[in-house]
């Protein structure tokens, strides 16, 4: 009868806002985001009918790694597109520096994985202290440019990580960066850790993937242009 659900912060779709809270106007620009909606509409409805106790956790960008084994190498989000072009010798790509943001990129709010997985316990413990329907964003509170994170995988793999400037994506806003004064107020919990803790993390689990021997060589074909 406790239930806490992955949502997300797509649910917002595209904002004018310096920072979006729960109370924000919810107009997802995508199918992704519209299923997470339509999820926690129904969530709230069963919650009324049945007696439910549950929370919707609206994740940022999630990144980082706590555990090398668990590395994500697959994924579409900006850590591992970054960390596969440097391995196969490209330079990154990004989308658009031609935003209104302060070096042009978009701007986004980067959460350690360990500090969404502490965010969850929270949230465990607290559907099952008392009967609640509530919604809560998980970021740092913190935006990040897509520029400042290529700078950042720099200084922490060595390697060469100037882009390549592609043209925007459609239905790209140019900033999201949560507020987070609703988790801290019923969750008591704040993220730990900072871009070059996620950094590091991500970093250190793409190489455990293949083994050092493997790694290395291949992210150091990187510095040919």
């Amino acid at each position: 009868r406790n239930l806490v659900f992955s949502s997300s912060a797509a649910v917002y779709g595209t904002s004018d806002a310096a920072q979006v809270s729960e109370d924000s106007p919810t107009v997802p620009d995508s199918p992704y985001g519209r299923t997470k909606l339509m999820c926690e509409w129904m969530i709230t409805d069963a919650a009324a009918a049945f007696g439910l106790s549950t929370m919707s956790l609206r994740y940022f960008n999630v990144v980082g790694c706590a555990d090398p084994s668990l590395a994500e190498v697959g994924g579409t989000n900006l850590f591992p597109l970054v960390f596969r072009a440097l391995a196969e010798g490209r330079h990154p790509v990004v989308f658009g520096d031609d935003y209104p943001t302060r070096d042009g990129s978009c701007v986004r709010d980067y959460i350690h994985v360990e500090d969404l997985a502490s965010a969850h316990v929270a949230a465990v413990r607290r559907v099952e202290a008392a009967r609640i329907d509530e919604t809560v964003n998980v970021g740092c509170g913190v935006g990040h440019t897509v520029l400042e994170v290529l700078d950042a995988i720099g200084s922490a793999t060595g390697l060469d990580t100037t882009p390549v400037i592609a043209p925007r994506r459609a239905g790209d806003p140019a900033s999201m960066v949560a507020a987070t004064g609703l988790s801290e107020q019923v969750l008591g919990w704040r993220a730990q850790h900072d871009l070059t803790a996620m950094v590091e993390s991500a970093w250190r689990g793409a190489t455990a993937t293949t083994g050092t021997s493997a790694a290395v060589p291949a992210f150091g074909g990187a510095r040919t242009p």
